[in-house]
């Protein structure tokens, strides 16, 4: 089925532990920043999309050589942040409620070669399509 996220939206009360590790964090978002920002000014635009993949693929193992773990949290968490102010953007610019966007999102997602087809889905799609 998945990995479970639940416990990740739990965000009412900070731990001890994850104050510390904010505090730690904040060390490298600058580096870490500039990098995100640098992935899309050399992924933005190229096609195919497959050479997206790649030259991300290549910054993400230089960031986990560099920054270890905390690097590919922070670049996880720029791009998480990045991505969703976009939607949200798009959604107010197209009149669209920020579902459907997502819901086309999962459906560009389904389209990709080997991914399980979905109850309900045209034959066809998904795995082995």
């Amino acid at each position: 089925m998945g990995l479970d996220l639940s416990s990740a939206w739990d965000d009412e009360d900070w731990s001890v532990e994850e104050e510390s590790d904010s505090v730690r964090l904040m060390k490298i978002l600058p580096d870490i920043s500039r990098i995100t920002l640098e992935l899309l000014r050399h992924t933005v635009g190229l096609f195919p999309e497959e050479r997206v993949a790649a030259r991300a693929a290549r910054a993400v193992d230089l960031v986990l050589k560099e920054y270890g773990t905390d690097g590919l949290r922070l670049l996880s968490v720029n791009l998480s942040t990045l991505a969703t102010v976009h939607i949200e953007h798009n959604a107010v610019l197209t009149r669209r409620p920020l579902l459907s966007l997502l819901d086309d999102l999962e459906e560009l997602r389904q389209d990709e070669p080997g991914q399980p087809e979905r109850p309900g889905d045209p034959p066809g799609r998904g795995e082995g399509a």
